[in-house]
């Protein structure tokens, strides 16, 4: 919060153009996140999956052997594992993707605001140590929006398996009780 007042204080124009490029940085962000959203719910299916071969193979240990299965269910549970290492893969594509979006969008301010700076010093009207001010803020709170926007993908990606948890534990039971049942005695 100080670098940015120190930014709208030393170059007011300079600061209302980095914060119309901040919105492009922030979208391009969210447009990273409802991908990572949506492979990691698919990677948290294909680990339930992987859990339900396993259960299956594990409770129907003789009927696989009777019926000479062993191939098939090694096939599905390569299957159900190759989904999830993909997934897994696309979404460390993803959260590597947050640093060259961040760093295009910055270097383009960057080399805007020194393309202005510029100009503003050879007319005459601003002072190159309030302009050298102005970059140095720029470029110290770049860091850590960068930091949050990696972050915040990471983040994301746990949320999904939780969000999907709770979609569970708040759905109606499915089973139910006959009319007019007793109650259970205890003991």
């Amino acid at each position: 919060a100080v670098l940015v007042g120190v930014m709208i204080w030393q170059q007011p124009a300079l600061s209302l153009i980095c914060f119309v490029v901040g919105p492009v940085a922030i979208y391009g962000v969210n447009r990273i996140l409802k991908r990572v959203r949506n492979i990691a719910a698919m990677e948290f299916r294909s680990l339930g999956q992987i859990v339900h071969v396993m259960q299956e193979t594990a409770i129907g240990v003789r009927v696989v052997k009777s019926f000479n299965l062993e191939g098939a269910m090694r096939k599905r549970m390569y299957q159900a594992v190759s989904d999830v290492e993909n997934r897994a893969n696309n979404i460390a594509t993803l959260e590597a993707a947050t640093s060259p979006v961040m760093e295009t969008i910055a270097g383009l301010a960057i080399a805007g605001a020194v393309f202005i700076s510029g100009f503003l010093v050879l007319q005459g009207g601003q002072m190159p140590g309030n302009i050298m001010a102005f970059i140095a803020s720029l470029l110290l709170a770049y860091e850590p929006a960068k930091r949050l926007a990696r972050v915040r993908i990471s983040l994301e990606t746990g949320i999904v398996g939780v969000r999907m948890m709770f979609q569970l534990a708040d759905r109606p039971l499915t089973l139910a009780e006959k009319p007019g049942a007793r109650p259970l005695q205890p003991g």
